[in-house]
């Protein structure tokens, strides 16, 4: 086997004439993208990015709870823990699940600091700053 047919093998054909290597992707994912890509969304609309938090994070709560936790028996049990995550913390519930702990840590985290911009106007009718 000579050296160019080695080389051809890690060659994918592009339909636009091109080639492109395999190994090459376009982008990489890294900790930069994601955190960029999550801030420009939190951004962009606050209180979607709220109430996105809050109603996904309860779903994914009730999931990882129900049945093996019994203060979590409904959507709203899970609710209200996930509201309280976002201020004080204050509530009869605690996660007991691996899976519903991970959730509430990112909730806390994350949470207060959403809601302290929910109020924002969204990033399209922000009026610029000049100097």
């Amino acid at each position: 086997m000579n050296a160019n047919a080695n080389a051809d093998t890690n060659v994918l054909a592009n339909p636009n004439g091109g080639a492109d290597r395999m190994d090459t992707a376009p982008e990489t994912f890294s900790y930069g993208t994601l955190k960029n890509g999550l801030r420009a969304l939190a951004v962009r609309d606050p209180v979607d990015t709220l109430a996105t938090v809050v109603l996904g994070g309860s779903y994914l709560f009730y999931l990882a709870e129900k049945g093996k936790n019994p203060k979590v028996a409904s959507f709203y049990d899970a609710l209200l823990f996930i509201s309280t995550c976002l201020s004080v913390g204050y509530a009869d519930v605690f996660a007991k699940t691996d899976a519903g702990k991970a959730i509430a840590s990112f909730v806390m985290t994350f949470g207060p600091a959403l809601s302290a911009r929910a109020l924002d106007s969204p990033a399209a009718e922000t009026p610029p700053v000049t100097p």
